[in-house]
């Protein structure tokens, strides 16, 4: 059985870039792409997302924005931002904030952004499996466990797990 790849979603308003990001990593990664921030925060929201690279300058709304965004509603997924222009209070800012992995400038290095984001990747599908696994150990945990509360009421593990089961699958 072979490994999910992570998937990597690229944002940059500029399609040239978008596709030469799409063979260098093609055969790495499940490759989304869009030239639109608004959209990728959209993705970010309706499905998993790995890692997403943004670009810095686009004209709707900033990389900064875009991965903030991202953040907010996918603290698991990893941000990168890659920037042309030397923006470092933005880029600082952000990197202090805790909203960007890392930033990469253009022109990248294409074994350096590889390994970023392989690494970046890598982080994310560890924190995207965590809470899963922090539900089987609880599950473990409370297996052969009843509860009786102050009132008398009792707790059916049993049933308890049927339900996790039915939505987590088995263990």
């Amino acid at each position: 059985m072979t490994a999910a790849l992570p998937t990597v979603l690229f944002v940059d308003d500029e399609e040239r870039i978008l596709r030469s990001l799409r063979m260098l990593f093609r055969g790495r990664c499940e490759f989304l792409s869009t030239t639109s921030g608004h959209q990728a925060i959209d993705w970010v929201r309706e499905k998993r997302v790995h890692v997403v690279v943004s670009d810095q300058r686009m004209p709707e709304i900033s990389g900064v924005a875009v991965l903030r965004e991202v953040a907010r509603h996918s603290p698991s997924t990893m941000r990168v931002l890659l920037t042309g222009y030397a923006d470092l209070e933005a880029v600082t800012s952000s990197v202090n904030d805790g909203e960007i992995f890392r930033f990469v400038e253009k022109p990248w290095d294409a074994q350096s952004l590889v390994g970023i984001v392989d690494q970046a990747a890598t982080i994310a599908m560890r924190e995207f499996d965590a809470p899963r696994d922090r539900v089987f150990a609880y599950i473990a945990d409370i297996e052969n466990v009843e509860i009786v509360f102050k009132d008398g009421v009792g707790f059916d593990s049993p049933k308890i797990l049927e339900s996790v089961k039915a939505r987590y699958g088995q263990y």
